[in-house]
């Protein structure tokens, strides 16, 4: 299969998530943020969970594979993929082309994109590399999550001027696609953090600290913990009772996390060794690690980390400039420390997007959960700049790009 659009509606990726988010619990209708619909398991889900009576057949154990030749239709002005980047991207491996707005054919409606998601993630899919969803095809739309209000319309269940937000809606000034394929706003969630707390962001930190928790009073590091999943694991954990010590790499971020989010301590990668610092804080070992980097700090987190430790695999955002597979010199202390690593993906826990929301919305409203965005005001030109600084460390919280009002 080589059409992204495709992969992902087979999988009932967005029909799932725009159940989970657009309708609240109506035992509660007076508080939008505080759950998701019951409306997510009467309608069904394409699979309950992994065990015996999931639905999926052996295709879906094979991954994505090969390339979206189609990319998502749209207009206005768009960036195209010119060539696979090597390192940091470049203006010159895009390419700019302006379009006439397309017309929406039935079903379907096209959004004025507004905020344009920035995601460590779409390197990796401009690679080349294999990955969980097809590569970004040369000489097509670059992929990304995006925010914006209904222009024109040709699907019943969505009027000109509402707010969506489409997972394919491409870096791009249009976007051009099914009515399933876009997630109406609830009433009450401002449009920017359905792109972070109440997207894929959040779904993403809920699973990885459900992986790391066992018990209160466990000690959990994460890295990559100023950043837009990261941010949100450490408060998660810390609500659950969990010890937490975050790794940034700048001090401004260091003394946010402390003294703004509340985590118990933080390391400076960048000043610190950081063997070295986790012996200082986490003196009885570390239980858990929620990775958002691999490299070098996976390695240094791995030597620290007591017998049946557990280490959630969310990214390895260390190497996405780096096309080579990276290797793990200390792959024996899975066996001599009895770790357990699990990575995951959020299309694999759609059925648990009813509990996420209901935690996550739950803290936010009771004012327990920080959401720190750095938003990028200007138009889609400046996307390769915006998604180095991903890679720079830069960034404060979850990166977007606002390209309209």
């Amino acid at each position: 299969m080589t059409d992204a659009r495709s992969y992902l509606t087979s999988q009932g990726v967005e029909a799932a998530i725009a159940s989970a988010v657009a309708e609240v619990i109506k035992a509660r209708p007076e508080n939008a943020l505080q759950g998701i619909a019951d409306q997510l398991y009467q309608n069904g889900l394409p699979w309950p969970k992994r065990n015996s009576a999931d639905p999926r057949d052996a295709s879906w154990s094979a991954g994505a594979g090969g390339e979206d030749t189609v990319g998502t239709k749209g207009g206005g002005k768009r960036l195209l993929l010119a060539s696979r980047p090597v390192g940091n991207v470049k203006d010159t491996d895009f390419r700019l082309s302006q379009e006439p707005v397309p017309e929406p054919n039935d079903g379907e409606a096209v959004v004025q994109n507004l905020y344009i998601s920035i995601d460590p993630t779409q390197r990796t899919w401009i690679s080349g590399l294999t990955n969980y969803m097809p590569a970004v095809g040369i000489g097509t739309v670059v992929r990304a999550a995006c925010a914006g209000r209904v222009v024109k319309s040709r699907a019943d269940n969505l009027q000109v001027g509402t707010l969506v937000t489409g997972y394919l809606g491409g870096v791009q000034d249009y976007c051009c696609l099914p009515s399933f394929l876009l997630n109406p706003l609830p009433e009450g969630v401002p449009l920017n953090l359905s792109l972070s707390l109440f997207g894929l962001m959040g779904l993403t930190a809920w699973i990885g600290v459900n992986i790391c928790e066992r018990k209160k009073g466990d000690v959990l590091v994460v890295s990559g913990a100023a950043g837009a999943v990261g941010s949100i694991a450490c408060q998660l954990a810390k609500h659950r009772g969990m010890k937490v010590f975050g790794i940034a790499g700048t001090k401004e971020k260091i003394d946010w996390l402390v003294n703004d989010v509340g985590i118990d301590g933080a390391i400076n990668y960048k000043t610190e060794n950081v063997e070295d610092a986790i012996v200082r804080l986490c003196p009885s070992g570390v239980d858990a690690y929620f990775d958002n980097v691999g490299g070098n700090i996976l390695e240094a987190v791995m030597r620290k980390m007591n017998r049946f430790g557990r280490i959630a695999y969310s990214g390895h955002i260390d190497h996405y400039n780096n096309d080579s597979e990276f290797q793990i010199s200390t792959y024996r202390l899975i066996q001599v420390k009895t770790l357990t690593i699990m990575g995951f993906l959020c299309i694999d826990h759609l059925s648990e997007i009813k509990a996420c929301m209901d935690e996550i919305g739950g803290l936010f409203q009771a004012g327990k959960i920080k959401v720190r965005e750095d938003i990028e005001d200007g138009d889609i030109s400046a996307y390769p700049k915006a998604l180095n600084k991903l890679f720079t460390g830069s960034n404060k919280g979850k990166l977007m790009m606002r390209i309209a009002e």
